[in-house]
């Protein structure tokens, strides 16, 4: 069959307005000599006038207003379907009828004849069935005879009905267990929103194409209009069959992948929780994840995947452009608001959780998310400690496979955070466990420095996966507790590199580098689980300049056990910290965590000498107390390497008159001289 023997979607809308194809005239040059060939050019739905866009809308309105029953999304090659008894998913293997979505030919249309369900090797097509019972409960399935509810009014081939999102087949082995579409495999049909999607924005006067990605790149879409219908055909997109290693704007699925950035970049400004639960479940609406298995509710939410993989992009740039403001205005992310930063790291935050979320649709015809909402200032239990933060209540299914409801909460994301909020939250929590929550705790927060000590793509790697993000977009790393993924390699590397041993972390200490830091906090638990306890940081403007300083200055201040001693031992050397000199900004706060705030500083590890007594305290008291540095009665000398030669630390501005204490502060705001 020759492409123009081919039946598309555009030449069909055409038809409607009686446009013919376009003759053009191509003119090259042959050895030297001029030859003007001329030949027929099919049409493009976007190169219509826009005289000719309100024709053929006028004629759609007609057509479909006599044409209803064929409004709903028809199945093309590739679409996934499911049965009612089975745990896994499947995809329908069509054959070419020579009638398409698209002028790319690569959405053909399924008709009745197309009940072959792809299987995969010598396995089962749907996986374990419910009503198979003995030693083998896989699906047997393998031949189906027919579908019905089948689309009589749009034929496909020779005579043969169309198959849409209604259409089901029986098993030929358990009539009651139904195969139906989870997703048609296209992402429009003929509808309204033919010319927009996958523009999901509603544009007020001259309309841009959707195709304008130069207008669309530095677009603001805060505050805009949105359409949900145009927004759910992005989620449901069957994106696995698109070719995602190729970025040619003629490419399948470009547009759709481009405008699935421009919904993340949305949902990070967004300041309605409404519209971001509204937009999640439209990801979360393909399947009745009561049918599908872990793997399969994965691979059908590979679209959210997606849009989480641009959200993290784009805070990314944010974080990194904080100060730049010619930068985000460009790129549409600028906003003349007031902790703007902190609602897109809030939103950000969200969308992580919510892929941590074990949430389940309870009801087929339910959202997977009952709601988002601000949690009040005044609310008890648990809930307290979220005040103006978020909580998110959806289904989940228990140890015993009841559904039941259940919450997450989100807290605010605030710079200089007082740490009170979660400090109260880790002793609501260890009422019922307080060596386990702390002891856990502190597994997370030592893999991150043992972590720090290897390679770097190893380091990368397993902090990625830690919260399932993608390797290449690792920052702001979540400290989660328990049931972290890799837990058995994490515990071997802690107990490695802290002497097989745990060591508790200080929670003053913890707030009070957050302070210096000038990192923005936030942190997030399931119901009244400790196990499910989350917090992440993130830095702001400062944070690297801080952090800068605070390197530069350890990396100068060292210890001698007298004046006689030529013997140094330099800060960064003891805090172990100096392997992250070169690493990536997220990385250094993970690691500066772990070296100051846990308790590791032992008087073998500071100064070389075992004892029997060994003294164990953090980094930060170890900073606080290098004015006057004292073991068994004995005084250590603390200098400062400068340019003009070295002195003793109670020489510089980092002390104050007699106070024996450094101002901690100044290491990370000021640098020594």
């Amino acid at each position: 069959m020759t492409q123009e023997e081919k039946v598309a979607q555009d030449a069909w809308l055409f038809q409607l307005i009686g446009k013919n194809k376009l003759k053009v005239k191509a003119t090259q040059y042959v050895s030297g000599y001029k030859i003007t060939n001329e030949y027929y050019k099919a049409e493009d739905i976007k190169d219509l006038f826009d005289s000719e866009r309100e024709k053929v809308i006028e004629q759609m309105k007609i057509y479909w207003a006599n044409h209803k029953q064929l409004s709903t999304e028809f199945l093309v090659n590739g679409a996934v379907v499911g049965c009612s008894k089975g745990e896994k998913l499947s995809r329908i293997e069509g054959k070419d009828h020579g009638v398409y979505t698209d002028n790319i030919g690569g959405q053909a249309l399924l008709n009745e004849d197309d009940r072959s369900i792809y299987k995969e090797g010598f396995g089962s097509i749907f996986g374990t069935c419910e009503y198979e019972t003995g030693k083998n409960k896989k699906c047997k399935a393998e031949i189906f005879s027919k579908w019905y509810r089948t689309n009589q009014s749009t034929q496909i081939g020779e005579g043969k009905a169309s198959l849409t999102m209604s259409s089901y087949m029986n098993c030929p082995l358990h009539r009651k267990a139904l195969i139906q579409p989870v997703t048609s495999g296209q992402e429009f049909t003929f509808s309204g929103s033919l010319f927009k999607y996958p523009k999901f924005v509603v544009e007020s006067g001259e309309e841009v194409i959707y195709s304008n990605v130069g207008y669309w790149n530095s677009y603001n879409f805060y505050k805009r209009k949105i359409d949900i219908t145009v927004i759910r055909k992005l989620a449901i997109r069957n994106m696995s069959f698109l070719n995602t290693t190729i970025d040619q704007t003629n490419s399948k699925g470009y547009y759709e992948r481009k405008w699935l950035e421009y919904l993340a970049k949305y949902m990070l400004l967004c300041n309605s929780k409404e519209k971001l639960r509204d937009i999640i479940n439209k990801f979360y609406d393909k399947p009745s994840f009561g049918i599908a298995s872990a793997v399969a509710k994965n691979n059908l939410l590979d679209n959210y995947n997606l849009l989480f993989q641009s959200s993290s992009s784009w805070l990314q740039s944010v974080l990194n452009n904080q100060r730049n403001e010619t930068f985000l205005r460009a790129v549409g992310l600028w906003l003349e608001e007031e902790d703007v930063f902190a609602r897109v790291i809030e939103n950000y935050f969200l969308l992580a959780i919510m892929k941590m979320l074990p949430n389940y649709r309870a009801r087929k015809e339910e959202d997977a998310i009952v709601y988002i909402n601000v949690v009040d200032s005044f609310d008890e239990g648990i809930k307290k400690y979220y005040g103006n933060g978020i909580d998110i209540h959806y289904y989940m299914i228990d140890a015993v496979t009841s559904i039941r409801p259940a919450h997450t909460y989100i807290s605010k994301a605030k710079i200089n955070l007082d740490t009170s909020n979660m400090e109260r939250i880790w002793d609501y929590f260890a009422k019922n466990r307080k060596d386990s929550f702390v002891e856990l705790l502190v597994i997370n927060l030592g893999a991150t420095y043992a972590l720090s000590q290897v390679a770097p793509e190893a380091t990368v790697a397993v902090l990625g996966t830690l919260i399932s993000l993608p390797v290449a977009l690792a920052a702001s790393v979540a400290w989660t507790v328990a049931s972290s993924y890799g837990a058995a390699w994490i515990e071997e590397k802690a107990s490695e590199e802290f002497e097989k041993k745990r060591y508790e972390q200080s929670r003053k200490d913890l707030g009070d580098l957050f302070s210096k830091l000038k990192v923005y906090t936030i942190f997030a638990n399931n119901d009244e689980n400790a196990d499910s306890f989350t917090y992440q940081v993130f830095p702001s403007s400062e944070t690297e300049v801080l952090i800068n300083n605070f390197m530069n200055n350890i990396s100068r201040i060292y210890i001698r056990r007298n004046k006689r001693s030529q013997e140094k031992r330099y800060l960064i050397d003891i805090l172990e910290l100096k392997k992250i000199s070169d690493k990536p900004l997220k990385l250094k706060i993970d690691c500066l965590i772990a070296a100051l705030t846990l308790d590791t500083m032992t008087n073998g590890r500071i100064f070389g000498v075992e004892d029997g007594e060994s003294i164990v305290s953090t980094g930060m008291e170890l900073l606080d107390m290098l004015g006057e540095l004292i073991y068994k009665e004995k005084t250590y000398l603390v200098e400062v390497q400068t340019i003009n030669g070295e002195i003793d630390i109670k020489n510089t501005s980092f002390l104050s008159g007699t106070n024996k204490y450094v101002d901690i502060s100044k290491l990370f705001t000021m640098i020594l001289e």
